[in-house]
């Protein structure tokens, strides 16, 4: 008897414990937003899919540990006048259309770091004040045309996602965009159009993609790029044309890529190109004339670690000094023969070879050369 009145007490204790617990995790589980006046900023906790209804203002807000699979109109449904919001890490998913028509005063969005495939047409339409747009680190592996329709935004980090292909009108009614960020993706394939109505665009980052062909009419209607970043791709060469429509283009990069032959051809429709990225090729045959008869305006090159000849290097750092073109040397390999950080073989190249073998010859006529008193 006192043992069943014994388990009975224990079992009331344990039931009174387990509704304590439910009480206090529901009470810590709950929306909340606390308001930090240093930072102008709301914090809020434990958003799950639609956030609290307080007054917003015209502040920044950040949420931490938040589960929003879906970003749509009805996540947010209160007049605000924010300046910032920050939902990086949110476990997002997919972002509907119109999702941020309420943000009419927003100038930085923050969605990187999330789960999103898949944005949909005018996810983004109507904002008028938008200086960033973060989706980088996301799972997109396409883009769908119109994602960033009626937005007027100046730049766009699309970095280290999944994406395969840039299809035609990728960006199709954007408005004023300035940057553009794709680098750290697989693009292999890119339409023709893909850049279609971007005439704004500065500044076109591309490199750490898979890209081997470039189709001709691609940079049409960039009359105002700046910056080409095509580096750490798997480029060997370019149709006569690639580069055209490019007039105000002042940096071509092509670091890193498998080219084995450069003539400068290819820079004839850059009027105002005033660096010249070359670094981390294969190239063995460089045509100096070439590349300054058709870019006059050049100012620095990059060439280092290619495969060169001495004799051919020489040649080449003398032709560019009598023009007043500077030979850039960021990774100088001054502990080998070199000419200027560049390093190069005594013996003739007639064709390309890997990189590390030519690196190994150079290392072999080093040695043989240090003479010892």
């Amino acid at each position: 008897m006192n043992q069943s009145l014994l388990n009975m007490k224990i079992f009331a204790l344990l039931i009174g414990l387990a509704a304590i617990t439910l009480e206090v995790y529901s009470a810590v589980s709950q929306p909340q937003c606390d308001y930090k006046n240093d930072q102008r900023s709301y914090h809020c906790k434990f958003v799950k899919n639609v956030f609290p209804r307080i007054f917003y203002g015209n502040y920044h807000l950040q949420c931490e540990n938040c589960d929003i699979k879906i970003f749509s109109q009805q996540t947010f449904t209160y007049e605000n006048s924010l300046i910032s919001l920050n939902v990086s890490n949110s476990g997002v998913e997919s972002v509907s259309s119109k999702a941020f028509s309420i943000f009419g005063n927003v100038q930085y969005i923050y969605l990187q770091n999330n789960k999103i495939t898949s944005i949909s047409r005018n996810a983004f339409a109507g904002l008028r004040q938008l200086f960033q747009l973060h989706l980088d680190n996301n799972h997109m592996a396409k883009l769908n045309p119109g994602f960033v329709n009626d937005v007027e935004v100046n730049s766009i980090i699309l970095s280290h996602n999944v994406i395969r292909e840039l299809p035609g009108n990728a960006f199709e009614g954007v408005l004023t965009l300035l940057t553009l960020n794709l680098d750290n993706n697989y693009i292999k394939t890119v339409h023709a159009n893909a850049f279609a109505g971007l005439e704004s665009l500065e500044y076109l980052e591309l490199q750490n993609n898979r890209l081997c062909h470039l189709p001709l009419g691609l940079f049409k209607d960039l009359n105002n790029l700046r910056l080409l970043n095509l580096a750490d791709n798997k480029l060997t060469r370019f149709s006569l044309g690639t580069f055209s429509g490019l007039r105000e283009l002042n940096a071509l990069i092509l670091a890193n890529n498998s080219i084995k032959e450069f003539d400068g051809t290819d820079l004839l429709p850059l009027l105002h190109l005033t660096k010249l990225d070359l670094s981390g090729n294969d190239i063995y045959y460089l045509d100096s004339n070439g590349i300054y008869s058709n870019a006059p305006s050049i100012r620095f090159l990059h060439i280092e670690d290619n495969i060169f000849s001495c004799q051919l290097l020489v040649n080449v750092i003398q032709y560019f000094k009598g023009k007043g073109v500077e030979i850039v040397t960021n990774r100088g390999r001054y502990h080998l023969q070199n000419v200027n950080g560049v390093a190069c073989i005594e013996s003739a190249v007639t064709n390309s070879i890997p990189f590390d073998f030519f690196l190994t010859k150079v290392q072999e006529e080093s040695k043989n050369q240090i003479n010892v008193c």
